[in-house]
């Protein structure tokens, strides 16, 4: 844009006096160098995340830059030109009313994640029913200025429509963009504050040390437990660990010796109550009376999968998520040709007193399903 701001100052048949541009296209080659050099300075990747939180404040800054800079043009092409006034009122009130939006969708972002919308689980930054509406009211009033704009220059027997019909065009590309770029950019200033203000989004560089070891730590084995008690409950996703401590305590009361293992699955997720199914199998000592137990347990003699991928926890240490895990699960499982049964199971084993250590298993569906024996 800057280059196209130079042809009518310094090109061929330039016709432009006004101090005024020339100051402006100044500033604008002065951003562009300054823009040229930080983009080449990032693209070394040690700088790149060593500074990422510098390259995210000058992303957000040349992102907002990049949807006022067609105005500059626009505003410039029409000096000199015989057009009708009412051109350059449009293009500022559309200019005016883009960064209006703007404010308007950063703040309704801020407020989404006051409200918890981007926790795991939530509705997102973007509420798809919300956002057709709030999207409508920037393309109404951009087509009815537009529209009042080009009525008038029709009425105008003086002006030339061919060249106002060609900045009509440039208007609407300007308003596009600048409008598309005020409803996506919030999102892109919360990331940006993020990175300044939370140390968890500031994301480590890879080590080819560590990701050769994620692909190599995915194992293919067999598991057994034998004496396996189980129960299913519906609780708050993220709360199953109080669901946990009822279900070992209604074991322990019932006379049980629990071994240190803890297995359980999430299933039937509900994100608009935020609940989900929790299944927990436990392995106990011998010998089990069920019958001095009831309730919603069932006893499974031999609880196996014959084959599945397996991958500890507690051999990673690279601040993973769950879902990272499942992703090491499903690279290793296409790398091989597989299909795996979901959900996957968790299997958490206490150390005593030490941290403990928890596996991601993922059985192999074309092989084999779970088998009990329900007493």
């Amino acid at each position: 844009m800057t280059l196209v701001i130079t042809i009518p100052l310094y090109g061929p048949g330039h016709y432009l006096t006004n101090p005024l541009w020339f100051l402006t296209h100044k500033i604008l080659v002065i951003l562009f160098a300054i823009q040229l050099i930080v983009t080449l300075f990032f693209t070394w990747r040690k700088v790149a995340y060593r500074y990422q939180r510098v390259q995210s404040i000058f992303s957000s800054f040349f992102s907002f830059k990049l949807s006022l800079d067609p105005y500059f043009a626009f505003f410039m092409f029409c000096e000199g030109r015989d057009i009708p006034s009412n051109i350059k009122t449009t293009a500022t009130i559309l200019m005016i009313g883009g960064l209006i939006y703007l404010l308007f969708s950063t703040i309704r972002a801020i407020k989404r994640v006051q409200q918890g919308h981007l926790r795991k689980g939530g509705k997102g930054l973007y509420n798809i029913k919300q956002t057709v509406g709030n999207a409508s009211l920037p393309i109404i009033f951009g087509v009815t200025m537009m529209s009042g704009a080009i009525s008038r220059t029709l009425s105008d027997s003086s002006s030339t429509f061919g060249i106002a019909a060609g900045l009509y065009f440039f208007l609407l590309l300007c308003f596009i963009l600048q409008y598309a770029m005020a409803f996506a950019w919030p999102e892109h200033f919360l990331y940006t504050y993020c990175k300044l203000r939370f140390k968890s989004f500031h994301v480590p560089m890879p080590n080819p040390e560590e990701e050769e070891a994620k692909k190599t730590n995915v194992k293919r084995c067999p598991i057994e437990y034998h004496n396996v008690i189980s129960t299913t409950t519906r609780c708050k996703i993220g709360g199953w660990s109080v669901a946990a401590e009822d279900f070992e305590e209604a074991i322990s009361s019932n006379g049980l010796e629990m071994t240190e293992t803890l297995i359980y699955k999430i299933s039937n997720i509900n994100e608009s109550t935020n609940e989900a199914d929790y299944t927990f199998y436990i392995p106990v000592e011998p010998p089990v009376e069920m019958d001095k137990i009831g309730g919603y347990f069932y006893f499974h003699e031999r609880w196996k999968f014959d084959d599945g991928l397996i991958i500890s926890y507690g051999n990673l240490d690279f601040g993973l998520e769950d879902e990272d895990y499942y992703n090491l699960l499903y690279t290793k499982a296409e790398e091989e040709h597989l299909t795996l049964e979901e959900p996957f199971f968790k299997i958490y084993f206490d150390r005593h007193g030490e941290d403990g250590t928890l596996d991601f298993y993922a059985p192999i569906a074309e092989e084999q399903k779970e088998k009990h024996e329900v007493i």
